[in-house]
C-alpha cells in the first residue's frame, strides 16, 4: 500500500502538470488515484502503524533510554542517506533542466526551478541536507517537506509507543488519541501527531474484519473517507483527519485474507512497496527534468509520465539496493555492538 500511495503522489503531480483546461480536475470522485494530500496522510498513519507494531508484540522492548536511542538512530539511518542521494540527484536535475521545455504544460509545472541555482545558497543547502524546518522545499525537491514531519515525529514516536503499550486500552487509547488532537490544536509542531497516533493505536489493537459482505461494504466507505479532501472540501486539518481515518481502515482491510490483500502481495505492487521511499523522493525531479527534455518532442505530458515511470523505478531500486538497505544494516550492527 505504501508503494501504491507513492504512485498516487506521482499521479497527482502528473495531473497538475497537464495543460489547462484539464478534464481530470473535474473527476473528484476518482481523486483516490491522484490525491497527493490523501497519500501523504496515508504515509503518516502507516508510519505510526509499522514503527509501533514490533514493540506492541513485545512491550518490554520499550523500556529505558536504550529503546529511545535505538529508535531514533534507526530512523536517522532510514531517512537521511536516501534523502541525501535524492537531493544530489535533484541538484543535478536542476543543472540539466530546460525551462523552455515546459511551455504548453500546466502552470503548476512551470513554477518549479525557474530561478535555478540563484536561490540555492550554502545556508539553504545546509538546512535542506539537515532537514532543519522552515526551508522552502520547492527550491530543490518539493516533496522533502514531509521528511521534516517524519523526523520531528520520530523524536516523539518512542514516547507515543511507550504510552500506548503501557496504558492503551478501551479507555486509555481514546484518551491518548484525544490528547494528540488537543496537542495538535495548541502547536504547529504537533500538527500531524494525531495521524501518527492513530497508526500506533492500530498497532496496539490489531483490528480484524471478517472477510465477506462486511469487507465489501466497508471498502467504498474507506475509499470515500480517504478521498475526502477532494470531495468534502472541509479544509485542514479536518480533511486530514477524515482522510487518515479512511487510510487506517484501508490498512486494516489490507491485512485481511481477501482478493484485495492478495493483490497487494503481487510481485509488481510488492516491488513498488519495497522501493517506495526512494520512489517518492526521486519521482518529481526526474519527472520535471524529463518533462523539460521530452515535452517539446512528444507534446504530451502523459507520454512523458510513462517514460519517467520505469526510469524512476530503476533509480529507486538502485537507491534501495545500494543506499537504503546497507545503511540500515550498518546502523543495526553498530548499535548492537555498542
Amino acid at each position: 500500500m505504501r508503494g501504491l500511495a507513492a504512485l498516487f503522489v506521482f499521479m497527482s503531480h502528473l495531473k497538475l502538470a497537464l495543460p489547462d483546461p484539464n478534464p481530470l480536475h473535474n473527476l473528484s470522485a476518482l481523486e483516490m488515484f491522484w490525491g497527493g494530500q490523501s497519500a501523504v496522510d496515508f504515509f503518516f498513519v502507516l508510519s505510526g502503524f509499522v514503527l509501533a507494531l514490533p514493540f506492541m508484540r513485545d512491550p518490554s522492548m520499550t523500556a529505558g533510554l536504550r529503546f529511545y536511542g535505538r529508535f531514533v538512530l534507526l530512523r536517522i539511518a532510514r531517512i537521511y542517506p536516501a534523502y541525501w542521494f535524492a537531493l544530489l540527484f535533484s541538484l543535478a536535475a536542476m543543472k540539466l533542466f530546460v525551462p523552455s521545455g515546459l511551455s504548453g504544460t500546466g502552470s503548476w509545472a512551470q513554477t518549479f526551478w525557474l530561478n535555478g541555482w540563484d536561490n540555492v545558497t550554502l545556508p539553504v543547502l545546509v538546512r535542506h541536507f539537515l532537514l532543519i524546518p522552515d526551508f522552502d522545499s520547492r527550491l530543490i525537491d518539493p516533496v522533502s517537506w514531509t521528511l521534516v514531519v517524519e523526523m520531528r515525529m520520530s523524536l516523539l514516536l518512542p514516547l507515543l509507543i511507550y504510552a500506548f503499550a503501557r496504558w492503551g486500552g478501551r479507555v486509555g487509547s481514546p484518551f491518548l488519541l484525544l490528547l494528540a488532537l488537543l496537542s495538535a490544536r495548541q502547536s504547529e509542531f504537533f500538527r500531524y501527531l494525531p495521524l501518527f497516533a492513530l497508526g500506533v493505536a492500530m498497532a496496539r489493537h490489531r483490528l480484524n474484519i471478517r472477510p465477506g459482505r462486511m469487507f465489501w461494504c466497508l471498502l467504498p466507505i474507506a475509499l470515500l473517507a480517504y478521498s475526502s479532501p477532494y470531495i468534502l472540501h472541509l479544509g485542514r486539518p479536518r480533511d486530514d483527519y477524515i482522510a487518515a481515518a479512511g487510510a487506517a481502515l484501508l490498512i486494516v482491510m489490507a491485512l485481511q485474507p481477501t482478493a484485495f490483500g492478495a493483490f497487494l502481495k503481487s510481485a509488481p505492487v510488492h516491488f513498488l512497496g519495497r522501493v517506495s521511499y526512494s520512489f517518492y523522493l526521486l519521482h518529481l525531479p526526474a519527472f520535471l527534468l524529463l518533462l523539460s527534455w521530452l515535452h517539446p518532442r512528444l507534446h504530451s505530458v502523459t507520454a512523458v509520465f510513462f517514460v519517467t515511470l520505469p526510469v524512476v523505478c530503476l533509480l529507486s531500486w538502485l537507491s534501495f539496493r545500494f543506499i537504503e538497505r546497507p545503511t540500515l544494516r550498518a546502523a543495526r550492527r553498530s548499535y548492537q555492538s555498542a
